[in-house]
């Protein structure tokens, strides 16, 4: 390294590189604990410093928790799938008198046009249509996992805390 970028400049990369290796774990666990938030700069516009961004949102981010239910605590790696209601959108679409329930994917894998049963009704439902939104704009998705928010349309059979 030294060979190509000089003997000074290498010695303070390494210098850097050894500090945010010491330094790292403890500012995670600031994060994690709320006690400091990152800062970054960039320009979407520019495509400056996105990439980045995303990395490092990843990297930080915690994983999905399990969700404690009524019966017991639900792991985000079970295979079975399990959501909950936690919203209840109506006249999201100017065009449409529509109403979506925002719910929570906890375990297991959502997958479009496959039957789910309704706990509380105690019946099947399946959803051609599940919605994911990004900043102003919603798009039909096939596939969410674990943490995903899933928009469904709802023709009054779900109340907030459905599962």
């Amino acid at each position: 390294m030294s060979e190509h970028i000089g003997e000074q400049a290498a010695g303070q990369l390494r210098e850097d590189i050894e500090l945010v290796t010491e330094v790292y774990p403890s500012l995670i666990q600031c994060l994690s604990n709320g006690e400091q938030q990152p800062v970054f700069f960039g320009s979407a516009l520019n495509n400056f410093g996105v990439q980045e961004l995303l990395d490092a949102f990843i990297e930080i981010a915690p994983p999905p928790l399990a969700k404690k239910s009524e019966e017991r605590l639900v792991n985000p790696n079970e295979k079975n799938f399990s959501g909950f209601v936690f919203k209840i959108h109506a006249n999201m679409d100017p065009k449409h008198r529509d109403r979506l329930a925002f719910v929570k994917i906890v375990s297991g894998t959502f997958l479009r046009n496959t039957p789910y049963l309704h706990v509380r009704l105690d019946k099947k439902l399946k959803f051609s249509s599940p919605n994911a939104f990004f900043a102003d704009r919603k798009e039909v998705v096939s596939t969410s996992f674990p943490g995903d928010i899933v928009g469904i349309h709802d023709t009054g059979n779900f109340k907030i805390g459905d599962t």
